[in-house]
């Protein structure tokens, strides 16, 4: 599921790149089939578990680890914004509760945030919108085929970080269930000229994550 990443990409993805907004991504509504439902796609035996790391989710959030607040913080100040502890405190409460929901690793979409918006609610190239770059008309179908509650202003997926993470999370979540692939399921939610580097560049910072949680807490 996850293929070597070269030495030159993850130079590239942890001190070149200054965030997600400069692959393009357009989290483009043309990838999803008519009769998308959640209950279709079931993947592979061999992947049902994501990531070793998603076998220690449970119901209850976790406390927030010193990596995260690290690492939002970094992303957030390399653009010119501060973070506070609560700030921080309620993302990854989101993150986590989202991702459990829709049962994908939580490290898996904060990876996806990171690359996508470094954790700030900001409006990119096409009109694509929040942390995770969700474009207005793609949501919408989304609510649609997969019967989530909509807002009454789809602008509010800039400005609230939990309705556009739960957006993000769920479509990620089915495309990957489709593909039995995480880096297939990425592509797709990009659907950009650079699809598949934005899909190494979010394994490489995936696959950190789960390093520094496990160098952390000792928890995989």
């Amino acid at each position: 599921m996850r293929k070597p990443l070269v030495i030159s990409l993850i130079f590239l993805v942890f001190f070149m790149l200054p965030a997600g907004l400069s692959f393009g991504s357009n989290a483009q509504v043309s990838q999803l089939p008519g009769n998308l439902d959640r209950s279709q796609g079931q993947v592979p035996s061999s992947q049902n578990a994501i990531s070793e790391s998603y076998t220690t989710l449970t119901n209850s959030v976790p406390p927030v680890p010193k990596w995260f607040q690290t690492e939002v913080s970094r992303r957030r100040a390399g653009a010119g914004e501060k973070t506070t502890p609560e700030f921080t405190a309620e993302l990854w409460n989101i993150v986590w509760e989202v991702s459990t929901q829709y049962e994908i690793d939580p490290f898996f979409i904060s990876a996806v945030i990171a690359v996508e918006s470094n954790f700030r609610n900001v409006k990119g190239p096409g009109g694509v919108l929040g942390m995770m770059q969700i474009l207005p008309s793609t949501a919408r179908t989304i609510a649609q085929l997969l019967k989530l509650e909509q807002p009454k202003d789809w602008n509010e997926l800039l400005t609230n970080h939990k309705l556009n993470i739960t957006y993000g999370t769920a479509y990620l979540s089915y495309l990957f269930k489709q593909t039995g692939s995480l880096s297939k399921a990425l592509e797709r939610y990009n659907n950009g000229p650079k699809k598949e580097t934005f899909a190494q560049t979010v394994m490489g910072v995936y696959e950190r994550y789960k390093s520094l949680h496990l160098q952390e807490t000792g928890q995989k």
